[in-house]
């Protein structure tokens, strides 16, 4: 047994190994990334801060420089990025909202930019408003990722599973770029009995050391364990993303996969903003990276430690397609203090603004919530804002504020309807338009179920 596991780590340390390799002679950027990232583990939280408001002072440089929508903001509210010049100067940078996203996408991208750069970002978001952006394959996207693995105490390239959205079909490519290390993800859209017990046997055979993903699915899947006594012992971390976890939802998914449960702050339009560490105290922010601001309602002031504010982000690392200042539409706390770790990267509470359920059907199938908020990433500009509701009797409510000025927008929402009726089948599913999607107290249930697991699970099936 002891010699079985000791071949197959010698061999997943080989294939990380190559792994490595690969990224140096492809991408050699992402390597030189992480070493520089890592250098800033060791400054001093005042000279984090310092790094911090230079770094937003460049991108303020860089975008009037090169956005038309940038340059025409600032010209006309009388701006100029020599205004700051100390840290209160950076309320004088005008917020930049979904909406103006939606109206002045062309405008916002960076002129002179390679194509070969350049990537298309489309999300539910989960406050329920269709967006597109742009993504910079340059920025340190991918070197993010590995230092956050390094402070979960995973090695940086490891197989790993995930539980999100699964490519309808995975290209020769696609699985060339992850190859040779080991990928495996479920579904998120179907969670049935038969791919969650698939699933299983795909985490025994290749062992991964992290699980990665929606919190809804990790924890639906978590229970699915539960309920079929399946135990693992090969993970060293969990890591939930899309929607708030709770304390008693951590703890119980930490009791089924037996392993610690780490919560990760990010968003399609960008990523790795803020984490927790191993110690499990607030999330650290990426601040070398990004930097996040905690609004009042009118974003004026940015509100006391430890008051709940809009949070406000601002990306260094797009030069694609700058977002300075940009309002995520989720609400959260900063935190005062240091981690005990030893990092000097500023902390934040788990946010507060993302409420998503999951959607249960008698025949024992779940949809995370997560997952619905991917319904229109195809068409992003057909709705203004949307919401799923399941009624007590399993049937569904596709609620949706209609772009009037969207020409396909019709069209393109009936496509939506289609989609997600193959995906629940029988459920009666009915379209429903509003006028607005409303929120609770700063929180907007993008996702909300009247039926529950335990109802499901009592529920006689055909």
């Amino acid at each position: 047994m002891n010699n079985g596991k000791s071949t197959y780590l010698s061999l997943a340390n080989l294939r990380a190994r190559i792994a490595f390799e690969k990224y140096r002679f492809f991408l050699p950027q992402t390597i030189s990334d992480y070493r520089r990232l890592l250098t800033h583990e060791k400054m001093s939280a005042d000279e984090l801060r310092e790094f911090n408001f230079e770094r937003r002072k460049e991108i303020l440089f860089y975008a009037y420089e090169n956005s038309i929508y940038y340059r025409r903001r600032f010209n006309d509210l009388g701006f100029s990025p020599n205004d700051v010049q100390k840290e209160e100067d950076w309320n004088l940078v005008p917020i930049l909202t979904k909406q103006n996203v939606r109206d002045y996408f062309d405008e916002i991208q960076a002129s002179s930019i390679p194509r070969s750069r350049v990537f298309i970002r489309t999300t539910g978001g989960s406050t329920g408003v269709p967006l597109k952006t742009l993504g910079d394959r340059s920025s340190s996207h991918h070197a993010l990722g590995w230092r956050a693995r390094k402070w979960w105490g995973v090695p940086i390239l490891c197989d790993y599973v995930a539980c999100g959205r699964s490519p309808e079909k995975t290209s020769f490519l696609g699985r060339l770029k992850k190859w040779p290390i080991y990928v495996c993800v479920l579904n998120a859209s179907c969670m049935t009995e038969e791919s969650c017990s698939a699933f299983v046997q795909k985490v025994r055979e290749i062992k991964p050391l992290m699980f990665y993903g929606y919190a809804g699915g990790i924890s639906q899947f978590a229970q699915f364990c539960l309920d079929n006594k399946i135990e693992f012992n090969n993970f060293s971390a969990i890591v939930t993303t899309s929607s708030p976890i709770s304390f008693v939802q951590k703890e119980f998914i930490e009791k089924a996969l037996n392993a610690p449960v780490y919560d990760q702050y990010g968003c399609v339009e960008i990523n790795w903003l803020a984490l927790q560490c191993q110690r499990r105290g607030g999330l650290h922010i990426n601040s070398d990276e990004r930097h996040i601001e905690f609004l009042s309602e009118n974003n004026q002031t940015q509100v006391p430690v430890g008051a709940l504010g809009n949070i406000t982000v601002t990306d260094f690392g797009n030069r694609v397609f700058p977002l300075i200042r940009y309002q995520m539409g989720d609400m959260g706390k900063a935190m005062a203090g240091q981690c005990e770790c030893g990092l000097p990267f500023p902390l934040m509470e788990s946010v507060r603004g993302r409420v998503s359920d999951s959607l249960f059907f008698p025949n024992g199938t779940v949809i995370a919530g997560e997952y619905a908020t991917t319904l229109f990433d195809a068409f992003p500009e057909a709705v203004k804002a949307f919401q799923v509701y399941q009624k007590a009797d399993y049937s569904v409510e596709l609620r949706i504020v209609p772009n009037l000025n969207h020409v396909n927008s019709q069209n393109q929402i009936e496509q939506v309807r289609q989609k997600f009726q193959q995906l629940i089948g029988s459920t009666p599913l009915t379209v429903v338009s509003v006028s607005e999607i409303p929120h609770d107290r700063g929180k907007t249930r993008f996702v909300i179920s009247e039926v529950n697991s335990s109802t499901v699970r009592n529920c006689p099936t055909s």
